[in-house]
């Protein structure tokens, strides 16, 4: 079976980031995946960019002001989705020791 990959689509915002319910809806709306696409990467939705973009950039030492510039397809809202998506993944099984 071939075609996107969508997750669970749900009409929410921006303000829906982070907010503690252990699921970031923007980013189900943010990210996208599809086999026929890009050899099958994670990409944001409406554009041709990579999310591992993003990571690179932000190891290579440069801003997301930065990134923002050079992939002007992908705003700022989309990319925070990502980032806080990343920290809640990394975070959400860890106990204070």
């Amino acid at each position: 079976m071939s075609g996107p990959s969508n997750i669970k689509i749900q009409k929410m915002g921006a303000e829906d980031i982070g907010n503690g319910h252990g699921r970031c809806p923007l980013l189900i709306l943010s990210v996208r995946r599809d086999p026929d696409i890009m050899s099958g990467a994670l990409y944001f939705s409406g554009t041709r960019v990579p999310v591992k973009n993003l990571f690179d950039y932000l190891e290579g030492s440069s801003s997301l002001d930065e990134f923002l510039e050079d992939f002007p397809t992908v705003s700022r809202e989309r990319a925070v989705a990502v980032l806080e998506a990343a920290h809640e993944s990394l975070t959400a099984n860890t106990s204070a020791v």
